[in-house]
């Protein structure tokens, strides 16, 4: 997260928006202290550390939708493919995986609480250096360094091992592993 706030503060910057290093520090505070679960509280409460005028604090609006925006996971898991199975039993099948990293992914696309594996993947990017891809050969393996990263080597053998999951919950599991990707 401390990447992605640098990122976000020098956006801020470049879009001509006086953000001090002490302002940043009280960024950092503000995360730590409200989370990134809730984006609208987080919204807020940057905006409160970072912007100081009324014509700031709409240009800072407009500046965390376009950043954010550009996260993964913006549309909701189709609840259709959901609603046929026990959501809980599912995950309780994810867990016994071992894969805390899957399992918080799975239950945030249960929940329809994307912000967290949004996150995860901005960190992941991060992590892996996504900004030094320069070939699309490059494309592969960080999509792979990425995807393993939430849990995708898990989820897979899930799905290809019968004796893991019950029958009920292999097209659930399939459904999340095109949705992850």
């Amino acid at each position: 997260m401390e990447v992605t706030l640098t990122r976000f503060v020098h956006a801020l910057r470049s879009a001509e928006l006086p953000v001090s290093p002490a302002e940043t520090m009280d960024a950092f505070e503000v995360v730590q202290k409200v989370g990134i679960d809730d984006r609208e509280l987080l919204r807020n409460a940057l905006s409160l550390a970072l912007a100081k005028s009324a014509e700031e604090k709409l240009h800072f609006s407009q500046c965390f939708s376009r950043f954010f925006d550009q996260l993964a996971f913006k549309e909701p898991a189709k609840q259709s493919v959901l609603r046929r199975v026990a959501p809980e039993e599912l995950l309780r099948e994810i867990e016994a995986a071992g894969d805390e990293r899957l399992t918080e992914v799975a239950r945030a696309v249960v929940d329809s609480e994307l912000d967290k594996p949004a996150w995860r993947v901005q960190e992941a990017a991060e992590r892996v250096q996504l900004g030094t891809m320069q070939t699309l050969r490059d494309k592969s393996r960080f999509t792979a360094a990425i995807a393993n990263t939430l849990g995708m080597q898990t989820l897979e053998r899930l799905i290809t091992q019968p004796e893991t999951v019950s029958d009920l919950n292999r097209p659930a599991l399939r459904y999340l592993r095109q949705y992850i990707q």
